[in-house]
């Protein structure tokens, strides 16, 4: 008899644990140790107990959690029943928390269990309240708010100014990166050129290059504006990456633009974008940095560097993130590249998004 499915899918698995075992040899410390096997569990189980494990790590180096110690005598309550509110609820089990509060809370209205009432209620139900505010943006209104209602700083914890510190943090912040007196940075991934603008601090400002790959071209005049003060050492590419040069359809959703990405022909997309290979475009210019952030396409972006990272290995830092798949298809990819690479992983993001590898 032939192989039938299940063994195909034994033989698959089997090589999945191979490959993730051979990619945590490679890990080069215990926190990318750490936040690989919890990232990989909560991908698996999407049990949110391995996040929590993560952002104990981050909690011991930049003191990101809520100080629930510290407040243990005061009712507890989170600010927004949105994505961000439910996901705190979810991290917190441990909490007894009284309510949601929401400025759009309607009489009677409950989210999971949990009542849902306005700020005025709030000050007179629980005027000694710890309040944990969830929305990812425009949270210092939102303070200015709930200050301007009696309730003290020090009892407002802002979420969303802990994401915009790790996020602020990510590409540059691991200490085993080295500078070279050269550097030539690929930037895939653009948004707002905050990464690029990241690189320059990081490199004091000794670098030769910037190659910026930003297809979503109505982000350009900002971008510009934003590269302005740097002087005329960067190129802004209209191309996607990916590992040929091609034309794919491109998805846009306007009011989150970082989810902006590349789609093959199997889905339909009114708007199409030219997409290239990086080795391609450089036509064997050095490169000594890249990082990518581009929504999916890593897999096919790496490969589209082959030749740029046989010949001169630059540093690595990848978006793992947006597939589950990617925590061991794209260091696979890598090292069947160049197995030369040790890895690190840090994690950037109170939820489970903004995972970085980097190789190097």
């Amino acid at each position: 008899m032939g192989e039938n499915i299940f063994d195909r899918q034994e033989v698959y698995f089997e090589k999945i644990c191979k490959d993730i075992g051979d990619i945590s040899d490679r890990l080069g410390d215990r926190i990318s140790k750490e936040i690989y096997a919890n990232k990989l569990m909560y991908s698996i189980t999407n049990d949110v107990t391995y996040l929590r494990h993560i952002f104990d790590i981050l909690d011991e180096e930049w003191d990101l959690l809520p100080d629930f110690n510290s407040h243990n005598n005061q009712p507890k309550v989170i600010f927004g029943c949105g994505r961000y509110g439910k996901f705190i609820k979810k991290c917190f089990p441990e909490v007894d928390w009284k309510c949601y509060v929401d400025n759009r809370a309607l009489p009677d209205m409950v989210v999971e269990e949990l009542p849902v009432i306005s700020v005025e209620e709030l000050r007179q139900m629980y005027p000694d309240a710890y309040i944990v505010v969830s929305p990812r943006y425009d949270y210092e209104a939102i303070e200015e708010q709930l200050k301007s209602n009696s309730f003290m700083e020090k009892d407002i914890y802002l979420y969303g100014e802990k994401q915009d510190f790790l996020e602020s943090k990510a590409y540059f912040d691991l200490p085993y990166l080295e500078k070279c007196c050269n550097e030539v940075f690929v930037d895939a991934g653009v948004l707002d050129g905050e990464s690029s603008l990241g690189f320059i601090r990081w490199s004091g400002g000794e670098y030769r290059h910037i190659h910026m790959f930003e297809p979503n071209v109505n982000l350009h005049v900002s971008i510009h504006s934003n590269m302005r003060a740097t002087g005329n050492k960067y190129t802004l590419h209209s191309e996607g990456l990916w590992n040929c040069k091609d034309s794919m359809g491109f998805m846009v959703d306007e009011k989150h633009l970082p989810g902006a990405k590349v789609v093959d022909c199997s889905y339909k997309s009114d708007v199409h974008v030219n997409v290239i290979d990086l080795d391609t475009m450089l036509q064997g210019e050095e490169v000594t940095f890249i990082k990518m952030d581009i929504e999916g396409a890593e897999k096919q972006a790496i490969e589209g560097a082959k030749k740029t990272i046989q010949k001169y290995h630059p540093k690595l830092a990848i978006s793992v993130y947006h597939k589950k798949s990617d925590l061991f298809i794209i260091p696979r990819t890598i090292l069947s590249i160049d197995p030369e690479y040790k890895f690190y992983i840090r994690h950037y993001c109170l939820s489970a998004g903004d995972t970085v590898l980097y190789a190097i």
